[in-house]
């Protein structure tokens, strides 16, 4: 080998061989801070009354969203335990993905019961 001379070549396969056009999986980080702007933002944009209007709008979609929250997780629910007595690798990989669905179906049956439950019309003092 000489002071000119570059080397074997690198093997196929290596990191800079990645093919264009391939998308990688969002990391924690960047969700979590996602997570936190919006917690932020809502919380500092906040509406101290709603009009009419919209407080049936969002009653509707706590509504709707806790309908088919729970539709959702049935769903996802029965499959889990579908699952159960299966052996194979790919039944466990199903399992961990629609328990982990299920868990997501009752965070936002959750969300949509507490929307509801912040539209609420009190009774008047008498």
């Amino acid at each position: 080998m000489t002071a000119g001379d570059p080397g074997p070549p690198d093997p196929p396969g290596g990191p800079d061989d990645e093919p264009s056009g391939t998308v990688r999986p969002t990391g924690h980080a960047p969700l979590a801070v996602l997570v936190a702007v919006g917690l932020l933002l809502g919380w500092l944009l906040r509406v101290a009354a709603l009009a009419a209007h919209q407080a049936v709008n969002r009653l509707v979609l706590g509504k709707t969203c806790a309908l088919v929250g729970a539709l959702l997780l049935g769903g996802y629910a029965g499959y889990a335990l579908a699952q159960l007595g299966v052996g194979t690798p790919a039944a466990q990989e199903r399992l961990l993905r629609s328990s982990l669905a299920a868990l997501a179906a009752l965070a936002m049956t959750g969300a949509a019961l507490l929307l509801e439950h912040a539209c609420r019309v009190r009774e008047p003092r008498r």
